[in-house]
């Protein structure tokens, strides 16, 4: 998967400018090689931006006040503690020789897992003999957890350690993929700006641009002949860079370059809310455009709030996701005992020792991770505190730093007449609510967060239970019994609530 290190960078909005809102880390200097070239940009056509990241000009102080800009709630030890966390990355990256890292991605919706927006890593290295080198602490082990999936098979060509994506199968296919590549190298050349996104379009992605109608038509024919686009910022400044070529049969004006500046601009204010205004007269010719772009008057840096807004839709799909996937789990687990699990597990003496989520492990294929823990030990024991780090995808909260901590919000309703509401687990029976009426996980608050491995969850006999389960936002996302997972509107008041989490209460819930 990718890690907090890539900044949230794994995900891509519908085809067309949309696809300006991602920004990544690049270096002058790219690999002309064909092959690695053709590599990146997958060679089906799907990948739409080649990522190229140079760590060295980077320090980790900046990366997480890009990262947490645009996050509410932050405290000074939860920027202490991501910061901390992207430089023990950034100095096993410099352990293993690794400057430099580049990626494709694709335009596709989020899923759980990073990887599966990205189509290719390629990691270049000063030689060949280093590759190689780098090659075999793959294959002896994956030295980058926090980075690559461990499924990831890597092949060297020439002086690049290439990676693919495990859950895609693509094969060299075609002189388009060649043409994308004599692209991707012009769009990069020259480029000495140490944070770059390069996108470069198929034709097949031009056209469904086209054909959507989501562009005016003043300028649908222009983007028609667009070769590249350029995305750069520097790290010393709030500005961000767009520069974008086009075809040799294109031929410019002053009018027709203001048009796709408002459309960029447009986009970006459209697909994510940031706002922007042009910085400086844009450069304009026949075949290319530059401009500047500046954060407005009260907002924060552009970069901070692509950043930010970037992820909000995904994680708000990626809960839902996670959510599924813990039901799932929690069938899984009624098939195998005959009961859902309890809410924690206890010793002889009665007293807690680790949460649901510990013991839900094995049937979310984190057996290896379940066999670590001391299960005769509570949560916070020499040893079973050592692993509050790893969390695991399934249960990472949708704010970065709380994942840092080891916390998450994703709880279950304990209380009388919960399905959590003792020591033993409850069976299909004792739900005479139905299933479909009665919440098992909650996605609580970022104030209602605990440490995952912690048996804490949310009480659900507190006063205000529409404050523990909502805080100040206006839904909250809720797996059933069934193992369906829903949105719970903030309009619903406390007795509502208490309906949706009892079992066995008999009241009647209007879902209008």
């Amino acid at each position: 998967m990718l890690s907090p290190l890539m900044l949230n960078l794994k995900f891509l909005s519908p085809i067309g400018l949309s696809l300006l809102i991602v920004l990544s880390v690049t270096s002058s200097a790219y690999s002309q090689d064909r092959e690695a070239n053709e590599q990146l940009l997958d060679l089906n056509g799907d990948a739409i931006a080649v990522v190229d990241i140079h760590l060295e000009p980077l320090t980790a102080e900046w990366l997480a006040q890009m990262v947490l800009a645009s996050e509410s709630g932050i405290t000074d030890e939860d920027r202490k503690l991501l910061t901390e966390h992207i430089q023990k990355h950034l100095d096993r990256l410099k352990e293993l020789n690794i400057t430099q890292f580049q990626f494709a991605l694709l335009p596709v919706v989020p899923r759980i897992s990073g990887m599966n927006q990205m189509v290719t890593l390629a990691i270049p290295m000063s030689d060949s003999t280093s590759a190689q080198s780098l090659l075999q602490k793959f294959e002896s082990g994956n030295p980058l957890p926090f980075l690559i999936d461990s499924r990831s098979k890597p092949r060297v060509v020439d002086n690049l350690v290439i990676l693919d994506n495990p859950s895609r199968a693509t094969s060299p296919s075609s002189s388009a993929a060649g043409d994308r590549s004599s692209k991707l190298s012009r769009a990069l050349a020259g480029n000495s700006s140490p944070i770059s996104l390069v996108i470069v379009p198929s034709k097949e992605q031009l056209r469904v641009v086209r054909e959507l109608g989501i562009l005016p038509k003043e300028t649908i024919d222009l983007f028609a002949q667009l070769e590249s686009v350029r995305v750069t910022v520097d790290e010393s400044t709030t500005e961000v860079s767009v520069s974008c070529r086009f075809d040799a049969k294109t031929n410019l004006n002053q009018e027709q370059a203001g048009l796709i500046i408002k459309d960029i601009q447009s986009t970006l204010g459209s697909v994510l809310n940031v706002s922007s205004e042009v910085s400086g007269d844009p450069e304009v010719s026949s075949q290319a455009i530059q401009f500047r772009l500046n954060q407005m008057a009260g907002q924060p840096p552009i970069l901070a709030q692509i950043f930010g807004n970037l992820t909000k839709v995904a994680k708000k799909l990626n809960v839902m996701n996670r959510l599924k996937q813990i039901g799932l789990a929690m069938h899984t687990f009624y098939d195998k005992y005959g009961s859902f699990p309890p809410s924690a597990s206890y010793n002889d003496a009665g007293q807690p020792l680790l949460s649901w989520r510990v013991h839900l492990l094995p049937f979310l294929d984190q057996q290896e991770l379940y066999e670590q823990f001391h299960l005769d030990e509570p949560w916070d024991s020499e040893h079973n505190s050592q692993l509050i780090n790893q969390i695991p995808d399934v249960f990472q909260p949708e704010s970065l730093a709380l994942s840092l901590s080891g916390r998450t919000t994703f709880c279950v309703p304990v209380g009388e007449s919960t399905i959590f509401n003792g020591k033993t687990g409850v069976t299909f029976p004792e739900i005479t609510d139905g299933t479909s009426n009665t919440v098992m996980v909650v996605n609580v608050p970022n104030s209602e967060a605990v440490v995952w491995t912690q048996p804490t969850d949310l009480k659900v006999d507190v006063e205000d239970l529409h404050a523990a389960i909502f805080g100040n936002r206006d839904s909250a996302r809720a797996l059933f019994g069934d193992g369906s997972a829903r949105v719970l509107p903030a309009k619903l008041d406390n007795e509502a609530l208490r309906a949706y989490f009892t079992r066995n209460g008999r009241e009647v819930i209007n879902y209008d």
